[in-house]
């Protein structure tokens, strides 16, 4: 299914160009994100997370929460895969976003509870 899906992604990139981005665009890499995450394939996903960011950022306004969202489900593989530095930064990211765009919700909520469980693992007990 992972297969199809990217083949179709390619398919649509390569048909309609970069020039008529949408939101299913978006939505159609973090899919595959997703799906790749799942079958184990890290980096993989984590380009198609960044991927969709990027698009993302080209159609929505800079302080949209599904860019939140998006921060963090890229910190969540970047902790997954050992990056800690750069998932931290992520994490931060997608926390600065969140509360710029006023968003007092359960992703804020899951945002500031991982970044305590990362300063953990990174054995910065005092800012957990």
């Amino acid at each position: 299914a992972l297969d199809f899906f990217c083949a179709a992604v390619t398919a649509r990139d390569s048909r309609l160009g970069r020039k008529s981005l949408r939101m299913n665009d978006a939505e159609s890499f973090l899919q595959v994100g997703l799906l790749q995450q799942e079958a184990g394939e890290f980096r993989h996903a984590l380009n198609s997370f960044e991927e969709c960011l990027r698009i993302r950022r080209q159609i929505v306004k800079e302080d949209d929460p599904s860019l939140g969202e998006l921060l963090f489900y890229i910190a969540n593989l970047l902790r997954e895969v050992g990056d800690l530095d750069l998932a931290q930064t992520r994490f931060e990211e997608a926390l600065a976003l969140l509360e710029k765009s006023g968003s007092e919700s359960a992703e804020t909520a899951d945002v500031l509870f991982s970044l305590g469980v990362l300063h953990t693992e990174k054995q910065q007990f005092s800012t957990a």
